[in-house]
């Protein structure tokens, strides 16, 4: 068995000149972590000039034994470069409730001026679980308004715990919500368990409002919730026909996951195989090569898709081919 390394040596390696020599021990670390002792060298190479190495450097963080929670607290400080604080917010949802102590420094980031950030630190709350929600509980009391306090409401949606002291904060929220809003509080509500069957029929109805984007955000926050119902598959199924191309595949990814019966996704999905936008018929090609469907309605469309215009579609199609043959 190969000794393990000193950390004399260790810095040695990090302070190379050549920043491929500094990857190449970067990477070394995320596919062999090395354990807690390696906290000193994982923080030292946070600081490191080259994103990459510092990205590789985090990765092996997540991976150790020990996570140095001190590191990748460190990491989160609002004086460090913004995709690092992404990065490492990133590893901390990966971590989930490994890292309990974070929580604090995590809803502090929920106010930041990045969405990506915001998004990143409350999914990494969700991840905590039940553990992170009387924080949440406690900042929603004290945390007046803007995007922070929806961000809360975002993180305490992606606990999946249930929250019943949420019902009357979700409450007053919704009085005054934006549409946009009312799509993250809704699903808050159903991914808690505050009145579900309620809260996702709001969001169904928010698939047909008048903005494009509270349409995509309500199938998004659809396709997240544990179980299907009659309601949001037929919400799927109805917004593949919508009038903007986003939409249309957004909708697609929501029917192919919403458990409708194979007739019927194969039928929206050949029709979104002629359809004038990319990204509805990559997702069309891509529900053909990924389920169980009848792909003789759909055959030739498939081989003359493989000289589309879009190398991602013709290689979606081929797949799909092959996988039609191979049934």
């Amino acid at each position: 068995m190969a000794a393990r390394p000193n950390q004399r040596s260790l810095l040695a390696v990090i302070q190379n000149a050549s920043v491929s020599a500094r990857l190449r021990f970067a990477t070394t670390l995320r596919v062999n972590p090395l354990g807690a002792p390696l906290g000193s060298i994982v923080m030292a190479m946070l600081r490191d000039p080259s994103p990459a190495v510092r990205a590789s450097a985090l990765a092996a963080a997540s991976q150790c034994d020990e996570p140095p929670i001190a590191a990748l607290t460190h990491a989160l400080d609002a004086h460090q470069p913004l995709e690092l604080r992404r990065q490492a917010a990133g590893v901390f949802a990966l971590l989930g409730n490994r890292a309990p102590g974070a929580i604090p420094k995590l809803i502090g980031l929920l106010a930041d001026h990045d969405a990506p950030l915001r998004f990143q630190a409350a999914l990494a709350l969700g991840r905590q679980g039940s553990s992170a929600v009387p924080a949440l509980l406690a900042a929603l009391g004290t945390n007046g308004s803007g995007p922070g306090r929806s961000a809360l409401f975002e993180a305490l949606g992606w606990t999946g715990a249930p929250a019943p002291a949420a019902e009357p904060l979700i409450a007053t929220e919704l009085a005054s919500a934006s549409p946009q809003e009312a799509v993250t509080l809704h699903w808050a509500q159903a991914r808690c368990g505050v009145a579900p069957s309620t809260s996702i029929a709001s969001l169904v109805e928010l698939t047909r409002h008048s903005s494009v984007d509270v349409r995509i955000t309500a199938l998004d926050k659809l396709m997240t919730l544990t179980e299907s119902t009659d309601q949001w598959r037929e919400a799927a199924a109805t917004a593949t026909s919508d009038s903007d191309p986003r939409v249309r595949a957004t909708a697609l990814r929501a029917a192919s996951i919403s458990g409708l019966p194979s007739p019927e996704l194969g039928r929206l999905a050949r029709r979104a195989l002629d359809d004038g936008d990319t990204e509805v018929r990559a997702m069309g090609c891509l529900i053909f090569g990924s389920h169980e469907l009848d792909c003789n309605d759909a055959s030739d469309r498939l081989i003359q898709l493989h000289r589309d215009d879009s190398p991602r579609v013709a290689a979606l199609a081929r797949n799909a081919s092959t996988r039609a043959r191979n049934a």
